[in-house]
């Protein structure tokens, strides 16, 4: 019996899961001078999900971020943490949000921006990662 109840509950996570093909990408310029001010775009495919969700992404010290357009989210920048927050998502299927880079006249390097979408659906947290995103500064 146990075994049908685990099977059931795992079949009903797959088939959540599988059915709202959640998806980010990003569109964002991968070598920069430093002192520029650039824009990022990203896109959130959301099939079949409104409710409550957040985008974070973290910048190293010498970025600094401007909203540009939040699409309905309450926009963020503190202690280099970027954060859109939704109380409900859009009923679109895709939720494309835009903001602002400015990096520091003395930045050089490469530099990795991690980030992160976290949903729910039926009653469930998700979490979708951003690939691994770097960017290249240069004097």
């Amino acid at each position: 019996m146990k075994y049908i109840t685990f099977f059931l509950f795992y079949f009903f996570v797959l088939n959540v899961f599988s059915q709202n093909q959640i998806s980010l990408k990003t569109e964002f310029p991968s070598r920069v001078k430093a002192g520029s001010t650039f824009d990022v775009k990203i896109i959130i495919e959301k099939p079949n999900i409104q409710n409550y969700a957040v985008f974070t992404q973290y910048f190293p010290n010498g970025f600094s971020v401007e909203e540009e357009n939040s699409n309905s989210a309450i926009f963020k920048f503190k202690k280099q943490k970027l954060s859109y927050t939704w109380i409900r998502l859009p009923d679109d299927e895709k939720v494309i949000i835009y903001y602002k880079i400015k990096t520091d006249n003395k930045l050089k390097g490469v530099y990795k921006l991690d980030g992160k979408f976290i949903y729910f659906a039926n009653n469930m947290k998700g979490s979708i990662y951003l690939d691994e995103l770097t960017i290249n500064v240069y004097q």
